[in-house]
């Protein structure tokens, strides 16, 4: 008798990516504020961080910091007396500027294309050393052996292209390629969506752009064979939101307006096909997400509506050392709020730390189809943990 493979949906996040080289949020924080030297405004964006960070109390990282350079932008373009309604925020009209300095519209839009630019060249370096963590390469190459994958990657990278090649993300095999939805949604091979983009993204250039304009637009992005090649081809500039705030047209998706940027393909459409990929699959794996995507997290929290019985969920984390463990969620102060919403839906318990006094290696519902991996990624294959709570 042949066992057909089930099909599960996978979410990585940041923590997925960190055990292999992969950027944390404070290191990509870092250095756009320290390799910014090129501004007309010198320490530009580390001049921004500085006062947003007073102003949040401590906690701002990269994505802050752009969402303050796109509504700076945006705060600017509105102050024109010729601007179109469609750039002309209302806030802007009850406000006045403060501090002319950061409303140079050069250096904002400077400041905006390095951004990205730094964060695509940081994802680079990391995704072209993966090779070396063969813990990595073989579990996925093992788990894409026993299930059919549906992987939706926050982090920006290619690698599991690479190391699944029998696999569909929608794009048309060729070079560049124009995004197709049927190659996904007929797919019935692993499929993979970056969805928050990927480097290897680009916006059109006019002479393409032309050829298609009946069909696709400016913000549709195509896909190169390589990072090197889509940032040649790649033109930053703005568009607008519904709202009249101006975004950056990227190939990755990154600040705090993530939802205004998903219209455009492929973003439309792996976002949609998350849903569906919720919805039609029973299992679930969540690696190093923090849960700061309230967009994702809505969705998150239907699961066990959705599946009930049938769930099985597996979510890993890693419980950071400078944390002492308490039962009580509010002494401990960990998770964060976003992440607690969804445990408690998902665990179908109100607090499933309570029982727990002593630090355990995981936490399993009480109806054992939900499970919180508190040890990191790599430990978690050691130790064999995710192929035995997906049974």
């Amino acid at each position: 008798m042949i066992c057909k493979k089930e099909r599960i949906t996978i979410l990585l996040g940041a923590g997925a990516a960190v055990p292999i080289g992969g950027p944390t949020t404070q290191f990509i924080t870092d250095q756009i504020r320290i390799d910014d030297t090129k501004n007309l405004i010198p320490s530009f964006i580390n001049q921004i961080y500085l006062k947003l960070n007073k102003f949040q109390n401590g906690a701002t990282n990269f994505e802050d910091i752009l969402h303050a350079v796109e509504s700076l932008i945006s705060y600017k373009t509105s102050t024109y007396p010729k601007a179109q309604k469609n750039y002309k925020p209302p806030l802007a009209e009850f406000t006045k500027i403060k501090n002319s300095i950061f409303f140079e519209e050069k250096s904002l839009k400077r400041a905006q294309n390095y951004i990205i630019k730094c964060i695509s060249d940081i994802i680079y370096q990391y995704e072209i050393n993966y090779k070396s963590n063969l813990w990595y390469v073989n579990f996925w190459k093992k788990l894409s052996q026993k299930y059919y994958l549906d992987i939706f990657n926050l982090n920006y990278d290619n690698i599991l292209n690479e190391i699944i090649p029998e696999s569909d993300d929608g794009y048309e095999n060729s070079i560049p390629a124009k995004f197709d939805p049927k190659l996904l949604y007929l797919s019935k091979k692993h499929r993979i969506c970056n969805l928050h983009g990927s480097i290897k993204l680009f916006n059109p250039d006019p002479k393409t752009y032309n050829k298609y304009f009946l069909q696709l637009n400016t913000d549709d992005l195509w896909k190169h064979d390589s990072y090197s090649n889509a940032k040649q081809e790649s033109t930053y500039s703005n568009r607008h939101t519904q709202t009249g705030d101006q975004i950056a047209r990227s190939p990755i998706i990154v600040g705090l307006r993530k939802t205004d940027k998903l219209i455009s393909y492929p973003f439309s459409e792996y976002n949609t096909f998350f849903h569906n990929s919720i919805f039609k699959n029973s299992k679930l794996l969540i690696i190093g997400y923090s849960f700061g995507d309230l967009y994702l997290n809505a969705l998150l929290e239907k699961f066990n509506y959705i599946h009930s019985n049938k769930r099985k969920i597996a979510i890993v984390d890693y419980l950071p050392t400078y944390i002492r463990w308490n039962n009580s969620i509010k002494a401990m102060r960990w998770p964060n709020d976003n992440m607690l919403s969804v445990i408690f839906r998902m665990f179908n318990e109100q607090d499933p730390f309570k029982k727990h006094y002593i630090q355990p290696d995981f936490l399993t519902s009480n109806d054992e189809r939900a499970s919180l991996y508190l040890k990191g990624f790599q430990n978690s294959i050691s130790e064999n943990w995710i192929f035995e709570k997906l049974k």
